[in-house]
């Protein structure tokens, strides 16, 4: 499922860039991209070792506190550099959990307050996460090709999401916007967090 998500996510973030490349940060993708290397390469090491309902109750209950936090004021995450960092663990939680976007978002949309550069931006990041990590899983052994009808118009389906999504983002603000990204991010981080709760629960039973 996670290998298949990705493929899927990464035409999706594929998609959006292309609509919003204008306003893409290509410096922080950059630096984002050198961690997401790294972070690949050492999610795949642990991966059949740590047990993912850990990772998820982590993940949600921390993607919540950086949300709502004041974390601009401090001053390492206010440096550019932090982003190396986000991408090293978001790509290496990724190949575990599957979906990690929550994660970084609470960073962007604090350095990124117009609408388009966070869309641009964000797409960018994840679509190198979602690289990096259908590549592990080809190279540990996963093939995708059984599956490549379904894939193939789940991505062509991305395309049409993303136009149509461009269009509604015509018809809000900036603030409005960044208060309905942080509202999502909480409702799915605490998704995440609840999930695998109830995974570590049954596994008490």
């Amino acid at each position: 499922l996670i290998p298949f998500h990705g493929v899927v996510q990464l035409g999706s973030n594929f998609s959006r860039v292309i609509l919003h490349f204008e306003n893409l940060d290509g410096k922080l993708v950059f630096l984002y991209s050198v961690g997401a290397i790294v972070g690949a390469y050492y999610g795949a090491k642990v991966f059949l070792v740590l047990p993912e309902q850990y990772l998820g109750m982590l993940l949600g209950v921390t993607t919540i506190l950086l949300t709502w936090l004041p974390i601009g004021k401090a001053k390492f995450l206010a440096s550019r550099l932090k982003y190396s960092v986000l991408g090293f663990f978001t790509t290496a939680l990724s190949i575990f959990i599957g979906i990690t976007g929550p994660f970084l978002h609470p960073f962007l949309i604090h350095d990124k307050k117009k609408r388009h550069e966070f869309i641009a931006t964000e797409a960018a990041c994840s679509a190198i996460t979602h690289l990096f990590k259908a590549a592990t899983f080809f190279v540990m052994g996963f093939s995708l090709v059984r599956y490549w009808d379904v894939l193939l118009i789940m991505v062509v389906c991305t395309f049409v999401g993303a136009y149509l999504g461009k269009l509604a983002l015509k018809k809000v603000s900036d603030k409005t916007f960044q208060v309905t990204v942080k509202l999502l991010i909480t409702f799915f981080a605490a998704k995440i967090a609840w999930q695998s709760f109830a995974k570590f629960s049954t596994l008490l039973h």
